[in-house]
């Protein structure tokens, strides 16, 4: 199975299917603590009998010290990654790139155990065993019972407690999609309708806009990506409304005259702000699409929280 080992530290990771580096602790499989790494740095992936480094990251990945910055590259044994400028001594060095595998992990000492067999038996009498059965699905036996095991169960084995990582390459099966970071935005509206926060939420980790001014633009582009898809439309067509109509809809909401050059600073101010939480601009850089005369948001995950309507109360 394929892995790495710290220069530095002798530290070991055996590469997930899809493993994330970054500094970031909730959203990446190794966390950098390096300052002058991005949260989401890097990914190394498996695909087609062949293991790939992307770099995401905003300074780089130094790779046998050569540079690579939002790259793509086939990974060989004995590479040397480094992700960080400041602390070049600390590269990982590239020891396995055998294929992917299942495996136990030890929660208190970070040991592994890799099921890299069909039939794996946990203890020297043969009392547990763990296998892949014909539909690809692992099972835990005893002389009594089986039972299914899934991704992140913890098994305990020997006194100590293993957590379970699926992770095995059946490339029929694989979803790639489905391992990308997909953002959704979440837009919450003032009781008044003036004022816009809006809060991104990726692999469950929340970063707020706050109350800016350009915010308004957002929500009502957001808005009309969301009706579109509630009525169905084309995907190639969802969302988009000409400069014209937006800033219309603009200075009768706002009750001020904009005209396009005010359009054009808003969608600057948000391109910056979004490029503040993704630096590499891998996941954020297409949230504003534009071409001649139109706009949209280009994203489908969409929450908007209205405010709720309170009657007046009046006393005879």
């Amino acid at each position: 199975m394929a892995q790495l080992s710290n220069s530095n530290t002798g530290k070991l990771i055996f590469l997930n299917l899809f493993h994330i580096f970054g500094r970031s602790h909730s959203m990446c499989n190794t966390q950098l603590a390096y300052t002058d790494c991005s949260k989401l740095h890097a990914t190394i992936f498996y695909k087609n009998n062949r293991w790939y480094f992307k770099d995401q990251s905003k300074n780089g990945t130094l790779i046998d010290n050569e540079l690579v910055c939002g790259k793509t590259i086939v990974l060989k044994i004995g590479q040397k990654i480094c992700f960080s400028y400041k602390f070049r001594y600390a590269t990982w060095n590239v020891d396995d790139l055998n294929p992917p595998c299942s495996y136990l992990y030890n929660l208190k000492n970070e040991t592994f155990i890799l099921l890299n067999d069909k039939y794996n038996s946990l203890r020297s009498n043969d009392k547990y065993s763990l296998y892949l059965d014909q539909n690809n699905q692992w099972i835990l036996k005893d002389r009594k019972d089986s039972l299914f095991v899934k991704n992140e169960d913890i098994i305990i084995h020997k006194g100590a407690h293993w957590k379970f990582v699926k992770n095995d390459c059946f490339e029929d099966t694989i979803d790639y999609e489905s391992y990308q970071l997909k953002p959704s935005f979440i837009f919450e509206l003032s009781h008044d309708y003036e004022h816009v926060n809006i809060s991104i939420l990726i692999n469950e980790v929340e970063f707020k806009l706050g109350n800016k001014s350009q915010n308004y633009v957002l929500y009502l582009l957001a808005k009309k990506t969301n009706d579109d898809v509630q009525k169905g439309i084309p995907p190639t067509d969802i969302g988009w409304i000409n400069n014209d109509s937006l800033l219309n809809t603009l200075s009768k909401e706002l009750y001020t005259n904009f005209d396009i050059y005010y359009l054009n600073l808003q969608v600057y101010r948000i391109r910056k702000q979004l490029s503040n939480i993704d630096s590499s601009n891998s996941i954020l850089k297409n949230v504003i699409e534009r071409r001649k005369g139109q706009i949209r948001f280009n994203l489908s995950q969409i929450t908007i929280k209205e405010p709720e309507y309170t009657p007046c109360l009046t006393s005879n």
